[in-house]
Order: structure tokens, then C-alpha cells, then sequence
């Protein structure tokens, strides 16, 4: 009889202690243009704290974990989600104290903002490289191999131009751009280039280039998995958090 009242204590005490826990994340969160807007509540207010968030989608694969330190208020937003995708996110208090939960973004739309639609755009991807440290100079491939790329990756950046096309406007047009990079294993890597211009041009169609972006992707993809894996890689970007198109590469 002794004995169970111990255990009945101990486990009456484990009931309360969780149930004061200090920091707890809120289920509800803030989608707006791409952007992600994380709240949670803390008792103790033992700022700053600390996020780490990392990709959760229906994939086995390792996933990069991203961290954003040095956070004073008891919310965040994060500009490096994939729309659709599911985040495992933890938050950490300067405490010590830890909360963790999964969050599922709704799916993105596709982009329409009046009579200009995702009909109406283009994205197109070109592989490239540069030497590391050594400027803006590019090489563009036709083929790449997963195996001589990472072997090279000591001194060489690998990327894409980026190219997006759109009608002639009439009136020039700013939308926040989100690049995500999604490896053959479901590897996901979130470019935010904040808020772009698209200025009206009397052309048929106009382009605007990045002639180097994605270095970062496969870094991380070689540094979290070991390897560049062979398959398709797909770029997609969005334009106010809506999906205004996609493109793809192989890599044999």
C-alpha cells in the first residue's frame, strides 16, 4: 500500500509538472506573402530565445535544420518555409526551458493578381558554376554528374541562372519572391529574395535574370546527406506566396 502511494505521488507530480510548463507554442500561426509568423507564450519570460526549424515533408531523407538565434519577443517570422510544406519547430528559452511542435503550412495558390497569371509567366533554369572566391564568372552545363560535382566542391559553387518571364506591364509591379530548391530525395532549400520589382518594359515579354543563385542548396545538400544524389531537381518560385511556375534539371 506504501508503495502505491509513492508511485500515485510521483505520478501525480509528473501530471503537474507538465502541465506548468513554462513555454508552450502557440497551433496557431500567420501565412502572409510566403512569410511564416511563429507565436508562443512563456511564463518565465526568459528572453531571448531561440528557433531551430527544419523540414518535415513525406520524405526520409536528412534535412538541413536551420536556426534563428537571439529572439527577444515571444514570436517570429520566418522567411525560409516552403509553402506546403510541414516544419518540425522548437523553441528554446534562454532558461533552458523547451517546446516543440509540427506545423503544416496551407498549400500554395496559383498566382493571379488581376488579368496577370501564372498563364502568363515563366521561370527557366540553366546549371552553372563559378570558381570559389574568384567573382561573378560562370560556367553553364548542359550535363552535370552528381559524383564529379561533389568531388569538386572544394573549389567550385554550383547554382542555376534564373530566369523569370513575364508579359509587358502596365505598371510596374513589387511582389515578395520565394526560390525553393527540392533535390530527387525530397531535399528542400528555401531562397527568400524579399520583395521585387517588376518594372513595366513595352516589350512582349520581358525577363528578369539571376545569373547565379542555389550555391547555398547544394552545399547544404552535400554537408546534411553526404552526396549530390542523382535525379531530378526542380526549381519553383512563388510570387506573394502563390506559385507562378517551375523548372527542372537533371543530374546524372
Amino acid at each position: 500500500m506504501k508503495r502505491f502511494f509513492l508511485l500515485l505521488m510521483l505520478l501525480l507530480f509528473s501530471v503537474c509538472r507538465a502541465e506548468e510548463a513554462s513555454l508552450r507554442i502557440s497551433e496557431d500561426f500567420l501565412s502572409y506573402k510566403g512569410r511564416v509568423t511563429l507565436y508562443w507564450q512563456d511564463d518565465a519570460g526568459a528572453a531571448p530565445y531561440t528557433v531551430t526549424y527544419q523540414y518535415a515533408g513525406e520524405t526520409l531523407d536528412a534535412q538541413a535544420v536551420y536556426i534563428e538565434e537571439g529572439i527577444e519577443t515571444q514570436s517570429v517570422t520566418l522567411d525560409y518555409l516552403a509553402p506546403g510544406g510541414a516544419y518540425r519547430i522548437a523553441v528554446t528559452s534562454s532558461a533552458g526551458d523547451r517546446a516543440e511542435t509540427v506545423i503544416a503550412l496551407p498549400p500554395p495558390g496559383i498566382f493571379a493578381d488581376g488579368k496577370l497569371t501564372a498563364d502568363h509567366l515563366g521561370v527557366g533554369v540553366v546549371p552553372c558554376s563559378r570558381p570559389r572566391d574568384s567573382g561573378p564568372i560562370t560556367r553553364r552545363w548542359n550535363t552535370l554528374n552528381g559524383e564529379a560535382m561533389a568531388e569538386a566542391l572544394d573549389g567550385t559553387e554550383y547554382g542555376v541562372q534564373l530566369d523569370l518571364s513575364y508579359p509587358e506591364l502596365a505598371r510596374d509591379r513589387a511582389y515578395t519572391t520565394m526560390i525553393v530548391f527540392r533535390g530527387p530525395g525530397g531535399f528542400t532549400c528555401v531562397y527568400n529574395l524579399g520583395e521585387v520589382t517588376y518594372i513595366r518594359v513595352k516589350t512582349p515579354v520581358v525577363y528578369m535574370r539571376w545569373p547565379f543563385i542555389g550555391g547555398a542548396f547544394f552545399d547544404t545538400l552535400y554537408q546534411t546527406t553526404g552526396s549530390i544524389g542523382c535525379g531530378e531537381y526542380t526549381v519553383q518560385c512563388y510570387w506573394d506566396g502563390m506559385l507562378m511556375g517551375e523548372a527542372s534539371f537533371q543530374i546524372n
